[in-house]
């Protein structure tokens, strides 16, 4: 009687005892290829594979990143990804904002509401009414180079005189750069106004030309005309304030006494100023006007003077000035586009960490100056090696003609005068510990700068050829400038410089890895695009699309409504062409003026103008006449719309109904050494925040147990093999 037999290559057992054992070794083995969630691998090592990435995976250390310089430390060498979400900053600046949602404003600037709230940046606000406010913009010295218009367009002249100096005469000399960075803060470290001051009748002076018209067009929006003379004819209508305000003191025969004043150009004189006798720098304004753009000459400048009493030729005439503001305030009825003023909505979060989790730097390095609409455009993540310092061949190193390049990390300067510099800003972290080391025979004025490359502190050097170890004490500190020179006429030269983190290192030249992202990032309230990788791909998680809305999508809405023309776009295009999710506050429209259109969640015959409504069927929005020259009571053809948004387009930025995952190019791989700098930078003007570095932490205790884990499989598999040979033994024997 047989106990099992052959029957087409399968295998019958009859035996009851050794069908029993074999099922179960069959259990055994197929759940050693069982994982976690229930699903068998082909193999225990495909299983152990997957373990073990996975062990990788859960172990992975993360840091967040923002644009600029980043320290990341591992205990490792590991590879580096990076996870960006988007951001687009839209500049608010010549739009309508809503009642009790949430902006900020940033520094230099202000917001003024009709019931006259005052939101002076940087700060975060409430709107207490539904209208645009008007935008201040309060300009200051810094920047400002002797000579030139370029950085800063304002000019003070100081000296002394026999009668005070009027805008077209040559007062003394135009303030030295430095001075100008001296009288751009509020310190009580005073400049003095000098001349010829004891010579009888003299006059102690500053003549100070403020650029209304550049301060506008530079930092609030770009005013309608198309020459210098009708802008200024648009603008001038529309200048609620013009104000100088300034912290001096002076002094003369009879004692302390300074008077601030205004050049009125249609009385060709000085206005009757404002004075003090305080001994200290104190607080001094220039009165107000009901016609404030009538100050603004044909250049654009308006005109002050600060001047002390006149000398009886034995007592001097001075005026010592600390600080001067120039306050320039636009109203509503602005024509302006492109605006560039650092006004935003903010999330609830947002808000709730503005100068409470972030502070004052981190705002300002988040919610800079943008034109329009910005968002994060190709970004890029390079990661230094152990010398910062970029050869002498690479062009943000500043050199004077005098300079010549003699290796990549040597160079001679030939000094023949004053004012002749080697010199480079290098990102650094304000409290991490440096070293740095230079080899050199001249001068070396090494200086910590915020982001603005204002300049903060000086850091201490004393010899060529010596270690500096360091830490920037001052959290706003961004950089530190290496200024190269000498303070003799001939040759010098320096070679070698090394910057590194931590502790000093030998000289090595700048070795760097780059990874290179080609793809825009952007946001929309907390909906955000968001880079990641995945595998050895980079992709992004679409959440956000944008479109320009030129010509042909749209038509004009049913209805004659007085000042203005509902138009639309058909739900086929935005919601079926688009995939756009079509809810309240899921997109915002900004007009080609750079002027954001407010949502509103109930429209028909009541939609007032600059305002979106998304109904069942259309989405809607008013247009002023004033801006298409369309009129009550006569409807536009088809052809007069498309040629108005042909010629003015709209940009749409929105929600997708469906997130789309897409592939994107990227250049380089990232691979960390250890404690190493890393810096974002990207092609956009909204700055990344927020980003993660993800890198490999120390295994050693995880890897060890994964192994002896692998270990006892491989012995159990072993064991299972080693039951089924004994078992087919037992069947031969049997005459299976």
């Amino acid at each position: 009687m047989g106990y099992g037999k052959r029957n087409n290559s399968i295998i019958q057992i009859d035996n009851e005892e050794i069908r029993e054992k074999l099922e179960k070794i069959n259990t055994e083995v197929l759940d050693a290829h069982f994982g976690y969630d229930g699903v068998a691998r082909k193999t225990a090592g495909e299983l152990t594979r997957e373990m073990h990435k996975q062990l990788i995976l859960g172990e992975q250390q993360t840091a967040t990143l923002q644009q600029g310089a980043n320290v990341v430390q591992s205990d490792q060498a590991s590879a580096l990804d990076v996870q960006i979400p988007g951001r687009t900053l839209v500049s608010l600046g010549n739009s309508v904002l809503q009642a009790n949602k949430t902006y900020i404003i940033g520094d230099g600037y202000g917001v003024r509401f009709s019931d006259g709230s005052l939101f002076k940046g940087p700060t975060k606000f409430k709107a207490p009414l539904t209208e645009r406010p008007s935008i201040l913009r309060y300009a200051t010295m810094a920047g400002k180079i002797k000579g030139s218009t370029v950085e800063n367009p304002h000019i003070i002249r100081r000296g002394s005189a026999d009668h005070v100096m009027t805008p077209t005469e040559s007062l003394g000399i135009e303030l030295e750069t430095a001075d100008n960075e001296k009288i751009a803060t509020r310190d009580g470290v005073t400049q003095y106004s000098g001349g010829n001051a004891s010579t009888l009748g003299n006059i102690g002076q500053f003549k100070m030309s403020f650029s209304a018209y550049e301060e506008i067009e530079r930092n609030i929006g770009t005013i309608k005309g198309t020459t210098k003379a009708e802008k200024l004819a648009n603008i001038r209508p529309t200048i609620n304030g013009l104000f100088l305000d300034a912290y001096a003191f002076g002094y003369g025969p009879s004692g302390n006494k300074v008077t601030l004043t205004r050049w009125q150009l249609g009385i060709n004189a000085y206005q009757a100023g404002g004075s003090h006798t305080a001994s200290t720098p104190s607080y001094m304004r220039t009165s107000g006007s009901s016609t404030h753009g009538s100050y603004i000459d044909a250049d654009g400048f308006i005109h002050f003077a600060l001047y002390a009493e006149a000398s009886d030729g034995g007592a001097t005439s001075q005026v010592n000035l600390d600080s001067v503001v120039f306050e320039v305030e636009v109203s509503p009825l602005a024509d302006i586009s492109n605006p560039k003023v650092p006004l935003y909505e903010l999330t609830q979060a947002e808000y709730d960490k503005v100068f409470i989790a972030w502070n004052e730097a981190e705002v300002k390095k988040r919610y800079p100056a943008v034109i329009g609409a910005q968002s994060i455009v190709d970004p890029s993540v390079t990661m230094e090696g152990a010398n910062l310092f970029p050869p002498f061949t690479d062009s943000r190193w500043k050199k004077h003609p005098n300079a010549t390049i003699i290796e990549p990390y040597k160079i001679i300067l030939n000094r023949d005068g004053s004012g002749q510099y080697i010199s480079i800003d290098i990102p650094i972290i304000a409290g991490q510990e440096y070293s740095f080391n230079i080899q050199g025979t001249g001068s070396l004025y090494p200086d910590f700068r915020d982001w603005q490359g204002v300049k903060l502190d000086n850091l201490a050097f004393y010899k060529w050829g010596e270690w500096v170890t360091f830490a920037a004490t001052n959290p706003n500190a961004k950089y530190i400038r290496f200024a190269l020179t000498a303070t003799e006429i001939g040759e010098f030269t320096f070679s070698n410089p090394i910057l590194t983190i931590g502790q000093p290192k030998p000289f090595v030249p700048r070795n760097t890895d780059t990874l290179k992202l080609t793809t825009p990032l952007r946001s929309l309230s907390d909906t955000k695009d968001l880079l990641y990788k995945d595998g050895e791909k980079y992709k992004v998680m679409k959440r956000l699309g944008v479109v320009t809305l030129s010509n042909d999508f749209w038509y004009l809405e049913t209805g004659d409504v007085p000042g203005y023309k509902k138009v639309a776009i058909r739900n086929s295009y935005s919601v079926g062409t688009l995939g756009m999710k079509l809810e309240h506050n899921t997109y915002r429209i900004i007009s080609s003026k750079g002027e954001v259109y407010r949502n509103i969640t109930s429209g028909g015959r009541l939609l007032p103008e600059k305002t979106i409504y998304n109904g069942t069927a259309t989405f809607v929005i008013g247009v002023p006449n004033s801006e298409t020259g369309w009129v009550d009571g006569t409807a536009p053809t088809d052809e007069q719309i498309k040629t108005y948004f042909t010629n003015n387009p709209f940009t749409l930025i929105y929600t997708l109904a469906t997130p789309i995952v897409e592939e994107i190019p990227f250049e380089g791989v990232l691979s960390i050494p250890g404690t190493t700098q890393v810096s974002l930078s990207q092609g956009g003007v909204a700055p990344i925040v927020d980003a993660t570095a993800k890198f490999a932490s120390s295994l050693k205790s995880s890897v060890q147990q994964l192994q002896t884990n692998q270990a006892d499989m491989q012995v159990k598999d072993q064991m299972i093999l080693q039951s089924i040979a004994d078992l087919y033994k037992q069947m031969a024997a049997l005459g299976g």
